[in-house]
């Protein structure tokens, strides 16, 4: 039996990132131009579409808490 994998997928490229919502079966898609974009565009379908599932929700968040952290130890 395989495994279905699940969560988001990033591909990126020089210029682009396609992400793709294995959640879904692969059927919901988006094109960004940056990998930010992308991760706030597949927080969005998270949000909509799996609202039980906070995997990139928690991964943006914890990515902020850290910078807010880091820049107020720049600031001591």
């Amino acid at each position: 039996m395989t495994e279905q994998a699940t969560g988001f997928e990033f591909d990126e490229s020089a210029s682009e990132v396609l992400v793709v919502c294995n959640d879904c079966g692969g059927t919901w898609r988006a094109f960004a131009w940056t990998m930010g974009d992308a991760e706030q565009r597949a927080a969005a379908h998270e949000a909509r579409c799996h609202p039980g599932i906070m995997t990139m929700r928690d991964r943006l968040a914890a990515r902020h808490a850290m910078r807010r952290s880091r820049a107020r130890a720049a600031q001591s």
